[in-house]
């Protein structure tokens, strides 16, 4: 499913938990991380995994992995960006900022999570769509 498909990602949510089914989310809708979702997930003994996996091989990891890299070696960061380059629907869909919100929040996060002091969160950028690219 494209960035910012919330609603349908909740939809299979629940389709997960009405049929007992374990529930891997691979976007950044928060599911697993929510609260409430956690709850119905963990009551029905069901797994639920995901929030945007970052195991991937992606954008992400390399803004990640530098941040964590110049933390360690006691280098602070006053500012980061990430340029995400692409031509297809998901970058489309990036265009619209209502579906960007959980995507600028799994990617802030990421990055956030190596500093030892947090940026301010408008310190982080990450997109950009290039329609060539598709």
């Amino acid at each position: 499913m494209p960035v910012g498909s919330d609603k349908v990602t909740e939809f299979w949510a629940q389709v997960c938990l009405d049929t007992d089914t374990a529930f891997v989310n691979c976007i950044p809708s928060f599911i697993a991380s929510d609260e409430t979702w956690a709850k119905k997930f963990q009551e029905k003994n069901i797994p639920c995994i995901g929030d945007d996996i970052k195991g991937q091989v992606g954008a992400t990891i390399v803004p990640r992995t530098l941040a964590k890299l110049c933390n360690d070696r006691g280098t602070k960061i006053e500012k980061t960006y990430q340029i995400n380059v692409g031509g297809n629907t998901d970058f489309l869909n990036m265009k619209e900022q209502d579906r960007l919100v959980s995507k600028k929040i799994s990617k802030t996060e990421s990055v956030q999570s190596q500093l030892d002091e947090r940026l301010d969160d408008d310190q982080i950028y990450v997109v950009l769509l290039i329609s060539f690219l598709s």
